[in-house]
C-alpha cells in the first residue's frame, strides 16, 4: 500500500508525517532544513507528494511575508 500512495520512500513519508505533526500546514524551510535536502531534491520529492494527491503546494502571505508552504490533504492525513 505505501508504494501505491508514493510513500515508498523514507524522505516522502518523513515530510507527510512531519505534515501531520505540524497541524497539516507549514512553510517549506523548517522541512527542507530537518531533512537537509538541497532545494532541488527537497522539490523533487514534494512534487511526487503532490502527484499522489497526498499535498499541495504553492505560495502563501504569512506574518514574515511571502512563503512557499505545503498543506497535508485529506487524502494525505488518511
Amino acid at each position: 500500500m505505501l508504494k501505491d500512495n508514493g510513500l515508498d520512500n523514507s524522505i516522502r513519508l518523513g515530510i507527510l508525517i512531519a505534515l501531520c505533526y505540524l497541524g497539516g500546514y507549514v512553510t517549506f524551510v523548517p522541512i527542507k532544513k530537518a531533512t537537509g535536502l538541497l532545494k532541488c531534491t527537497f522539490r523533487k520529492h514534494l512534487k511526487a507528494l503532490r502527484d499522489k494527491g497526498l499535498i499541495t503546494y504553492g505560495k502563501a502571505v504569512t506574518p514574515l511575508g511571502v512563503r512557499a508552504v505545503a498543506r497535508i490533504t485529506d487524502k494525505g492525513s488518511s
